[in-house]
């Protein structure tokens, strides 16, 4: 009699194990549940600009560039009204869902506009100007639209390829306008400097 009484408390555990078994093994796996997320919150940004799916833009193959249990990159290839474009975000697990925690255009934007970001750029500029040209000067960075910028895929990460316009005072009391390119590459929610960056031609300003 007792044997029987305990049957059913050690099946309990039992049970509940190969319910949990089951129920592990209908989640939907992460790459679907990433690119599930990422695949609504295109339609989401895109249905409140006014376009339309089919009509106005396609979503091709989302591709996950890169992922660990927490984390992961992702590049989402747009076409709207005719012109293809590649967009790059970072999608984060919260519990048990994922979420967009990044649009990584507008991130990398939003910090480059910071003024300790110019700073940086314009002392690492002055100190390959010292380095390469023997130069100490001055480096004003261009009103308007001081850099631009064009976000690639560098194998299973996201690269942001950054062009930034400067004035350099001239002997003659004239500024030269001069270009610096320089990478940078996104880890762990920040953008940070990829090699040395490289200078392009001088061009005089009239």
């Amino acid at each position: 009699m007792r044997g029987k009484q305990a049957f059913p408390l050690v099946a309990i555990p039992l049970v509940a194990a190969v319910v949990l078994g089951v129920l592990w093994l209908l989640r939907p796996r992460d790459d679907v549940a990433i690119r599930r997320v990422l695949l609504e919150h295109i339609r989401g940004v895109l249905t409140r600009d006014g376009k339309r799916e089919g009509d106005d833009y396609t979503v091709g193959a989302i591709e996950i560039l890169g992922q660990d249990s927490e984390s992961a990159l992702a590049l989402v290839p747009l076409r709207i009204r005719g012109e293809s474009r590649s967009h790059f975000f970072a999608v984060r697990r919260r519990g048990a869902a994922w979420n967009v925690e990044h649009d990584l255009a507008e991130h990398f934007r939003a910090q480059a506009e910071g003024p300790a970001f110019v700073r940086a750029v314009s002392e690492r500029l002055a100190k390959v100007m010292l380095e390469r040209l023997r130069m100490t000067v001055s480096v004003t960075m261009v009103e308007g639209k001081p850099f631009q910028y064009q976000l690639l895929r560098d194998g299973d990460s996201v690269v942001a390829k950054c062009r930034f316009a400067f004035l350099i005072p001239r002997e003659d009391g004239k500024q030269e306008r001069i270009e610096y390119v320089e990478d940078f590459r996104y880890r762990d929610g920040r953008w940070e400097v990829a090699g040395t960056g490289q200078i392009l031609q001088f061009r005089d300003v009239r």
